[in-house]
């Protein structure tokens, strides 16, 4: 991903291994601390441990968004609709709708099943960064793990 045009300005950021940590991941962002947009592998911790295979990769870009941000989403979307042989038009028209919506129906995810896959695009708030559209692409099985997780 990090090859596709756009993404080759993102630096690595941070990464987690702790075994206290849930899931472990890897964030490659455009800049430390308070970055417009993050690329982020998702690794299971399992016995202490991170499995070497990332299980779920998401695409986050600061609200609203930059001709840029707009830019990695859509290019984020056509490499799996590439890679997948999918047509992903129903995901890059939800994240596409999620610019003008507020409150819950921002914060509510839009799901798309792609077989052993979950596309999602949903938008998260944060205090000190503001707001994010993610759009991401988890295995099915790591996927209904976070949301059995989930309160």
């Amino acid at each position: 991903m990090l090859l596709q045009p756009g993404f080759e300005r993102l630096e690595y950021f941070r990464a987690t291994d702790a075994a206290t940590d849930r899931v472990d991941y890897e964030t490659w962002a455009d800049a430390p601390f308070d970055f417009a947009a993050n690329l982020t592998y998702h690794y299971p911790a399992l016995l202490g441990r991170r499995t070497e295979c990332a299980l779920g990769v998401s695409l986050s870009v600061r609200r609203p968004e930059s001709a840029e941000g707009r830019a990695l989403r859509a290019e984020f979307i056509r490499f799996f609709a590439r890679r997948l042989g999918a047509d992903l038009s129903v995901l890059r028209a939800a994240a596409d709708a999620y610019e003008g919506k507020e409150g819950e129906a921002f914060t509510t995810p839009r799901r798309v099943e792609l077989g052993p896959l979950v596309g999602e695009v949903v938008g998260a708030s944060s205090y000190h960064r503001g707001e994010f559209l993610t759009v991401g692409f988890y295995d099915r099985i790591y996927d209904d793990s976070l949301r059995r997780a989930r309160p």
